[in-house]
């Protein structure tokens, strides 16, 4: 392609700013396990993500072989 792209950025001057309240607040409204991962959750995703990270490895040891 010859054309020629022009691309540019622009800031605004306000910062739109949201406050995570503490977890406590979370627990008063009895919403904490709706917004919060518990151990046993994070623990998966940990496993899983390692198994992708071994997978997308050997996937690329294959393609490089």
């Amino acid at each position: 392609m010859t054309e020629t792209c022009i691309k540019t950025v622009s800031f605004n001057h306000f910062a739109h700013v949201v406050l995570i309240p503490a977890i406590q607040e979370y627990k008063d409204a009895k919403i904490h396990k709706d917004v919060w991962y518990t151990y046993h959750e994070m623990q998966k995703l940990r496993r899983e993500y390692i198994t992708q990270l071994a997978y997308s490895r050997i996937k690329s040891q294959m393609k490089g072989a």
